[in-house]
C-alpha cells in the first residue's frame, strides 16, 4: 500500500507526521526523553487511560522510518502509525434494516456497509438491466389504449378500446368489417382505466355497472374490474373475463351488461378501474391471434337506492378517465440513467446511425420503440438492488448506487421474450458503452443465437452477468455458456443454496435471492430479496419482497459495478477472477456444484483490487536518465523531470526514461 493511503477512496490512512509510541511500564522518564531527543522527536501527547504516546515526526524523517526505529528501542512495547478510523456507511434509508442480503449481524449478507467504505460505484460504469424495462421515466401511456373517435356500435364520438392492426380478426369482431382500418399501435400490456368515486353519502345498495364487448385470447390474455379502497395500494378483482371456449383462442364474447355489487364500500373513497393484462409478445399460439385482441367498455353508470350517482356514455373523452400512464419509480429518482448524448430527442431520426431511432436511454425491442418501461415489474426490481437511490432517507438501498443503468427491455408484460430479442439487446448494450450486463432471465434450451450474443459481448470486454435460472435443475442459458458468462446462483438468509436454486458444473458463484416462504432471520416479514417496484400497474408502487436467481444476480452485478468503479481497466476474466477468489467458500471446501466458488464478499472483493495506476510525466525536452522517486524533481546538468503517479492502495515502483 502507498504510504499514507487508505484503502477508503481518497483518504488518507493515517496522521502522516505523527507515531504513537507505547514505553515498557518499567521505562523511565529520563529515557523516554533521551530516546525521543536522539530521533529528534518531540512528545505531542500523552494518553491517559492507555499510557501510550503521540510523538511528532520531525522534519525530513517519515512515519515508516520512526515506527522502524522505536520498534526496535527495547524501552518500547510498540510503534504504529496515528491511522485514521472512518464512520462506516450505514444507509439512513428506512427500510435498510429488512434488506439482510446487503449486510446483517448474524452472517454479513455480502458486507456492503464495509463495502461502502472503499466504494460506491461511478456514473461512467455502465450496467445494462437485459429484461422486462426498468421503471426510469414519467410517461403517458400509449395511443392503442384510449379513449376514441371510432364509429362503435353506431355511436359517435369517444368509446374506451385496445387493439392493434395485427390483431385484425379481433378488431373486425368488435367494430365490424366497416370501420376504418385500426391504428395498429403495437403491442398490449398491463392497461388500466380508472376512476374515483365518492361513497361516503351511498346509501342501501350500490351497483356499478358497464357494458363490455372482447376479443382476447382464451385463459391467456385477461379482463378484469377492480376496485381498491385504499388509494391504489391494493386492489381487490371483483370480476375476470376471458374469451369463451371454442377453437384456437376461444370465441369472443359479444355486447353485454354486468355489474359488480360496492355496498360493502359504503362511506369511503375508491377507485374502480378496467385492466386487460396480455401475454404481449406474439400471441400467435392460437394460429389466429398475432397480438394482444381489442376490448370495448360503454355505458359505465354508478347508482344506489336514491339514483344514479354517475353515468358516463364513455362519448365524453379521456378527461373523464385516468388512462395508464408510465412512472419513474420514487426511489429510483436519483439514480444515473444512461443517457445517448448522439441522439437528439424526439426528432424521429436515427442521430447516431446505430439503427434505433431516438434511443435516448435505451431500446425497447418487445414493442421496437424508445420508450423501454417496465410493465411486468420485474427489471425495475432488479434494477434497484444495482443501483437504487440510495442514503436520501426514502426506502431502500442499492449496492453501485453512484453508478448508471442502462434499460434495455426484451421481455414483455408477462415476463417473457424470445431469444432474438435476447441477442439482439445484448448487441445493443455493447455496442451502446456498457461495461456490464445482468441478465436476470433464461431458458432452458441452448442456442447459437444467443451464444453468439454473449460471445460478442464478451470479446468486447464487457462483463455478463446472468441467472442460473429457478428450476432445481442444471444451469439455464445463458449463463450455462461458461467461456463468456458468469453464472449466479441464489442462496436464503442462512446462506444455505435456496430451494429453486440450479446448480452444476456450470454455476460460478451465488447471491442472495431469498426465500420468500421462510422468514428465518425473525423480522416478521418473509425472507426475500427486498426493492421498490409496482404490482398490478406501472403505478401501483410500493416496496416487495422477491424471490429467485433473478434477485441473486443484480447482487453480483453491482458488485462487479463496484470493481469497474475502482478500476475501469478490469477485463471480464479479472472481474471473474476477483468474485470468485474472495467469496465465502459454502459447502465443501473449493468450487462445488451447488454453490460455485460460494458467496460473493463486496468488500473482500475491492480490497482484491488496485485502483488502476495514473502515470504522468513532464519534462523541460532535454534528454536525461535515472531512477525517479514518484514525486520527486531530479535535475540532472540544468534538466529537470517530473513524475508523478496515483497509485492508491497499490505499491509500485517506477523507473522513468524521460525524453
Amino acid at each position: 500500500m502507498t504510504p499514507g493511503r487508505s484503502a477508503r477512496s481518497g483518504s488518507a490512512l493515517y496522521v502522516p507526521d505523527e507515531v504513537i509510541v507505547k514505553f515498557k511500564p518499567w521505562t523511565d522518564r529520563r529515557s523516554v526523553e533521551g530516546l525521543l531527543r536522539a530521533e529528534a522527536a518531540v512528545q505531542r501527547r500523552e494518553s491517559k487511560g492507555g499510557r501510550f504516546t503521540v510523538v511528532g515526526v520531525p522534519p525530513g524523517r517519515t512515519v515508516a522510518e520512526l515506527v522502524e526505529v522505536f520498534s526496535a528501542s527495547p524501552l518500547v512495547e510498540y510503534a504504529e502509525p496515528n491511522f485514521y478510523a472512518y464512520a462506516t456507511l450505514t444507509p439512513n434509508d428506512p427500510r435498510y434494516n429488512l434488506q439482510w442480503h446487503f449486510d446483517n449481524a448474524t452472517y454479513g449478507g455480502i458486507h456492503m456497509e464495509q463495502a461502502w467504505d472503499v466504494e460506491t460505484g461511478d456514473a461512467g460504469t455502465v450496467v445494462a438491466v437485459v429484461d422486462t424495462g426498468v421503471a426510469y421515466e414519467d410517461l403517458a401511456g400509449p395511443g392503442f389504449w384510449h379513449l376514441d373517435t371510432y364509429n362503435a356500435y353506431g355511436g359517435s364520438g369517444y368509446s374506451w378500446w385496445c387493439g392493434t392492426s395485427a390483431a385484425l380478426s379481433s378488431w373486425i369482431a368488435l367494430y365490424g368489417a366497416s370501420v376504418p382500418d385500426p391504428p395498429g399501435y403495437g403491442n398490449g400490456w398491463k392497461q388500466y382505466l380508472q376512476r374515483a368515486f365518492d361513497l361516503t353519502s351511498a346509501t342501501g345498495t350500490v351497483t356499478f355497472s358497464y357494458y363490455y364487448k372482447f376479443d382476447i385470447e382464451r385463459n391467456v390474455d385477461y379482463f378484469r374490474v377492480e376496485v381498491s379502497d385504499d388509494d391504489g395500494a391494493s386492489w381487490t378483482t371483483l370480476k375476470q373475463y376471458t374469451n369463451r371456449g371454442g377453437s384456437f383462442g376461444g370465441s369472443p364474447v359479444d355486447l353485454t351488461q354486468d355489474s359488480v355489487d360496492l355496498t360493502g364500500y359504503i362511506g369511503g373513497n375508491i377507485l374502480i378501474r378496467f385492466r386487460f393484462n396480455s401475454d404481449e409478445i406474439y400471441s400467435d399460439e392460437d394460429g389466429i391471434f398475432d397480438s394482444d385482441g381489442a376490448v370495448y367498455i360503454d355505458e359505465v353508470q354508478l347508482e344506489d337506492d336514491g339514483g344514479i350517482l354517475f353515468y358516463d356514455d364513455m362519448e365524453s373523452g379521456a378527461g373523464v378517465w385516468e388512462v395508464t400512464r408510465y412512472e419513474q419509480a420514487g426511489d429510483l429518482s436519483g439514480t444515473s440513467f444512461w443517457t445517448n448524448l448522439s441522439e437528439i430527442p424526439d426528432d424521429g431520426l436515427d442521430n447516431d446511425g446505430n439503427g434505433y431511432i431516438d434511443d435516448i436511454n435505451g431500446w425497447d425491442f418487445v414493442n421496437s420503440d424508445a420508450h423501454q418501461n417496465d410493465d411486468d415489474s420485474h427489471g425495475t426490481h432488479v434494477s434497484g438492488t444495482i443501483a437504487q437511490t440510495t442514503n436520501n432517507s426514502a426506502g431502500v438501498a442499492g449496492i453501485a448506487f453512484d453508478a448508471t443503468i442502462m434499460p434495455v427491455k426484451v421481455l414483455g408484460a408477462d415476463g417473457s421474450g424470445t431469444y432474438e430479442m435476447v441477442a439482439d439487446g445484448i448487441y445493443y448494450a455493447v455496442d451502446n458503452g456498457a461495461q456490464i450486463i445482468n441478465m436476470s432471465l433464461g431458458g432452458s434450451a441452448a442456442s447459437a443465437t444467443l451464444e453468439d450474443a454473449v460471445a460478442y459481448a464478451y470479446s468486447n470486454g464487457v462483463t455478463i452477468l446472468a441467472a442460473s435460472g429457478n428450476s432445481n435443475s442444471s444451469v439455464d442459458y445463458p449463463a450455462a455458456y461458461d467461456a463468456y458468462c458468469i453464472a449466479v446462483g441464489a442462496t436464503e438468509y442462512d446462506e444455505i443454496r435456496a430451494p429453486y436454486s440450479n446448480f452444476g458444473t456450470s454455476l460460478d458463484i451465488v447471491a442472495p435471492g431469498g426465500n420468500t416462504g421462510v422468514d428465518k432471520n425473525g423480522d416478521g416479514f418473509a425472507d426475500g430479496v427486498l426493492q421498490e417496484t409496482f404490482s398490478d400497474t406501472p403505478v401501483d408502487w410500493n416496496y416487495w419482497f422477491f424471490q429467485g436467481t433473478s434477485m441473486a444476480t443484480p447482487h453480483a452485478s453491482g458488485v462487479a459495478a463496484l470493481l469497474l468503479s475502482r478500476n475501469p481497466t478490469l477485463t471480464p476474466d479479472q472481474v471473474r477472477d476477483a468474485l470468485e477468489s474472495t467469496a465465502e467458500d459454502l459447502g465443501p471446501a473449493g468450487r462445488d456444484d451447488e454453490y460455485g466458488y460460494g458467496l460473493i464478499d463486496a468488500a473482500a472483493a475491492l480490497a482484491y483490487v488496485s485502483p488502476a495506476v495514473s502515470i504522468s510525466l513532464s519534462t523541460d525536452g532535454s534528454v536525461g536518465f535515472g531512477l525517479l522517486v514518484p514525486g520527486a524533481v531530479a535535475d540532472n546538468s540544468g534538466d529537470v523531470e517530473v513524475v508523478s503517479v496515483d497509485t492508491g492502495p497499490a505499491d509500485l515502483n517506477v523507473k522513468s526514461t524521460v525524453f
